[in-house]
């Protein structure tokens, strides 16, 4: 992980962990600490993203960005759960592409 925080090629924005879930059923995640950003793309399927007291339906084709220390939870669609791809990213420049 050194290295990417220091090459000049990635410093400004590095992965820190990524995957795959294919048809989560039953998968969620409620976080009251965020210390990274986060983008997640929903490929298929639905879930439900909550901020604060607001829900937020997902589906298919839609992408997630969390910007770091946005407190947050997900979870898939229990009749029709989603697939998605996800990648926890940092950066020197990391909050500029999570700003509009």
């Amino acid at each position: 992980m050194a290295e990417l925080t220091q090459n000049p090629l990635s410093k400004d924005l590095y992965p820190l962990a990524m995957g795959y879930y294919k048809q989560a059923s039953g998968h969620s995640m409620s976080r009251t600490r965020h210390d990274d950003f986060l983008f997640i793309y929903c490929v298929e399927g639905q879930g439900t993203l909550r901020i604060g007291k607001l829900e937020h339906p997902v589906e298919s084709g839609d992408l997630l960005i969390l910007p770091k220390e946005q407190i947050h939870s997900y979870h898939a669609h229990d009749a029709n759960p989603w697939s998605i791809y996800w990648v926890h990213c940092d950066g020197t420049l990391a909050a500029e592409f999570f700003t509009p």
